[in-house]
């Protein structure tokens, strides 16, 4: 037999090998359990690729039921199969002429298969969440493959569950109110239906949730949760208060905002536990600024812009992190506001110190009776950081360590004062009371205490520092945001 017979034989031979596999159900898919069967190239539609590879989620996502209404048994094979095919060169060129290529099906289609315009039921959620969750699914497909993962979790964004009104809510913008996180949980309780969880989802169901919501709402965006606290129902009310409660350990600063908001806005149901400026023994301040301790009435000598106090407390928040930044162990977290009696507290080497700041442009500031109770009773624990200024233009920052204790020894040694002035001159006090509707405040005369005890004594416990800042009026912030602090020795003590 010559050769160009023999090349005859063998182009018939593969004819027919390709009209077999194109035509009867010759070829083996590759797949799992029930689906395992021989296809024909003309029937192939779907090409499974990805971790549904994997014949523990390949199980799982065909057990449901979109999935098996859609795709049949002689219709899918698995990739490797389907390369193998192609590489047949006759076979190659029989499917570039052939109409369609299969489509491919990999997790992320199956989801959108199973979920029509991407919303989740109670049912379903429950069987989808056996095969999609945190624990196992997207630990295991991230191994698997980066880029499906990333595709997997863009398609997991978009999914919707209900909420407790019974409308579906994008999956970022849902509460769960059995939530392991304290603020979620929390907040659930007040939040409006249309943003909580439907609670008729199971465990499976919720597993199925938490992977899906890869990315949530701020869940301290300031104006929704104002919006939240003042429409709330009466028979969440006392969740609301919790809430609040709660935000004078976490975030002294938002708990500020958010009831002065709710102050301007009347919300009287709140009243009752949190009276309007509040002071923590109970008594109410209608002239005291927000953060800094003194009063905004312009009548009164004391009296200054309210706007200063919290870019004072910014500088007084910078020295610290620049003071003990060496100290490894040691935090600062920002307090003041309702249901606190000082700006800072500061944990290092094991102690709780707590900070009041005073930012004024006098020779004196006040003390609402609280602090003065907190300044007496804290001892060492207790520091004044007073920022002086002119115009925001910042004088000097001054830190008083153990105030009491200082405050005690500048009264105990009245006999070292020489200027103090004679009964026919204006009286110049370190220390009085002066009565404001109804209540009592501390005056404390801070430039007599410091420029004479702090200069004339060796104290350590009063200490001076330049500062090149700015306050910026009205801001949490100063100019430049990083200054220089710079220990000022008083000439009296220089060596």
């Amino acid at each position: 037999m010559n050769f160009p017979t023999r090349l005859n034989i063998i182009h018939k031979i593969l004819n027919g090998f390709v009209y077999l596999v194109r035509h009867q159900p010759t070829i083996p898919n590759g797949l799992f359990d029930g689906f395992e069967c021989l296809v024909s190239l003309q029937d192939i539609q779907y090409v499974v690729q990805g971790i549904l590879k994997q014949e523990k989620y390949f199980t799982l996502v065909f057990q449901w039921q979109e999935i098996q209404k859609k795709y049949k048994h002689n219709q899918i094979i698995d990739s490797y199969i389907w390369e193998q095919l192609k590489k047949l060169s006759k076979l190659n060129q029989s499917l570039n002429g052939h109409q369609s290529l299969p489509e491919i099906l990999d997790l992320c289609q199956a989801l959108q298969c199973q979920l029509i315009n991407y919303e989740v039921n109670i049912q379903t959620a429950s069987q989808v969440g056996i095969a999609i969750n945190k624990t196992n699914l997207l630990e295991d497909i991230k191994q698997n493959s980066l880029s499906e993962c990333e595709r997997l979790l863009a398609c997991l964004c978009k999914v919707k569950f209900l909420s407790q009104s019974n409308n579906y809510q994008p999956n970022s913008k849902l509460l769960d109110i059995n939530s392991p996180d304290d603020e979620e949980r929390l907040q659930s309780a007040f939040a409006p239906d249309e943003y909580v969880l439907n609670q008729q989802y199971g465990n499976t169901g919720k597993d199925f949730f938490y992977a899906c919501r890869s990315n949530r709402i701020d869940r301290k965006e300031e104006e929704r949760l104002f919006e939240w606290i003042k429409n709330t129902a009466e028979n969440k009310r006392s969740a609301a208060i919790e809430y609040l409660e709660h935000l004078k350990i976490v975030d002294g600063d938002l708990l500020k905002r958010l009831l002065l908001k709710l102050e301007q806005e009347q919300v009287s149901w709140l009243k009752e536990f949190f009276p309007p400026k509040q002071d923590i023994d109970g008594t109410t301040e209608t002239t005291e600024n927000d953060g800094d301790g003194t009063l905004v009435d312009p009548r009164d000598p004391l009296g200054k812009n309210p706007e200063w106090g919290e870019p004072g407390e910014a500088l007084a928040g910078l020295f610290y992190n620049d003071f003990c930044q060496k100290n490894p162990s040691y935090s600062l977290e920002q307090r003041g506001g309702y249901g606190f009696n000082h700006d800072f507290l500061l944990r290092i080497n094991g102690r709780e110190i707590k900070i009041e700041v005073k930012t004024t442009a006098s020779k004196s500031f006040r003390l609402t009776i609280s602090e003065w109770n907190e300044l007496t009773s804290r001892n060492e624990n207790y520091e004044l950081f007073v920022v002086e200024h002119s115009g925001g233009d910042v004088k000097r920052v001054i830190r008083i360590q153990n105030a009491w204790n200082t405050l005690q020894k500048a009264l105990a040694n009245l006999k070292e004062y020489e200027d103090i002035t004679s009964e026919s001159q204006n009286i110049e006090s370190l220390i009085g009371l002066k009565q404001e509707e109804a209540k009592n405040v501390v005056i404390l005369n801070w430039d007599r205490l410091i420029d004479i005890y702090g200069k004339r004594s060796n104290n350590e416990n009063i200490a001076f520092y330049s500062c090149n800042a700015q306050l910026v009026c009205g801001h949490r912030s100063v100019n430049p945001s990083n200054p220089t602090f710079t220990k000022i020795i008083p000439v009296n003590n220089a060596s």
